[in-house]
């Protein structure tokens, strides 16, 4: 029986620990990207940095984008009000977000991040 239960550990940590992880947002990292949409208060981000989180999103046309997601924060993320398509950001904490938005309904990533533009 103890040979059973040690097989069963022994496989079951190979099997289960040589799934491959994607990256998760680490604090204080600085990653790049790149703004793909913004409509409305709507905004998109794909990252340019090889990072990989966010999801695989086709839109309505047809163009598809990889690790991309929308700003969850749109009324604090880029504070300096820039125009650049590329932004330097890191990951911040939920912020409550008080500024007025359109209720235009836009197609938008389902996966959202909390992000501060860095200069």
């Amino acid at each position: 029986m103890r040979t059973f239960i040690a097989g069963t550990v022994f496989f079951s940590a190979i099997f289960f620990g040589s799934c491959r992880k994607t990256d998760s947002p680490e604090a204080g990292r600085t990653y790049m990207g790149q703004v793909v949409e913004n409509i409305c208060g709507n905004i998109a981000v794909e990252f340019t940095d090889g990072t990989r989180l966010g999801e695989t999103w086709t839109t309505s046309t047809g163009t598809k984008y990889k690790n991309i997601f929308k700003v969850a924060n749109p009324c604090t993320w880029r504070p300096g009000g820039g125009k650049s398509p590329f932004v330097k950001f890191v990951f911040v904490p939920q912020v409550p977000q008080t500024c007025a938005q359109c209720l235009l309904a836009v197609e938008m990533p389902s996966t959202e991040y909390h992000i501060q533009v860095v200069e």
